[in-house]
């Protein structure tokens, strides 16, 4: 009996993170729910590819809005041109929402993680 409750607790639980990771927020708004897994939307409208970093951005001034960020151990999972990917289009990115430099943004480690919204 203890392991069937045990094992509902656990699917109630998958279930409601799977809820909560599925909400779609604006990028602008990004910035409430920092430390919170989100599904964030926007259209790509400058993409940074540097040698430590890239930047899908959500705004221009992307030092202090949102962006997605990939780190080059993750560069190989992504298309190659992220410019000719994302750029212009509209994406969801889901993870966690961090702060770096107080401006908000999700890591992406994975394809899995971004959606082109058609």
């Amino acid at each position: 009996m203890k392991k069937v409750f045990l094992a509902f607790v656990l699917v109630a639980v998958l279930l409601t993170a799977v809820c909560f990771a599925e909400e779609v927020i604006s990028w602008q708004d990004a910035g409430k729910y920092v430390g919170q897994i989100k599904t964030v939307e926007g259209t790509v409208v400058d993409v940074k590819v540097l040698e430590k970093i890239s930047l899908l951005n959500f705004h221009t001034d992307y030092k202090k809005h949102f962006s997605a960020v990939i780190f080059p151990e993750n560069y190989a999972k992504f298309p190659e041109k992220l410019n000719a990917t994302y750029l212009g289009k509209k994406i969801k990115v889901t993870g966690e929402i961090v702060l770096y430099k107080e401006k908000p943004e999700i890591v992406l480690k994975d394809i899995k993680q971004i959606e082109i919204v058609k």
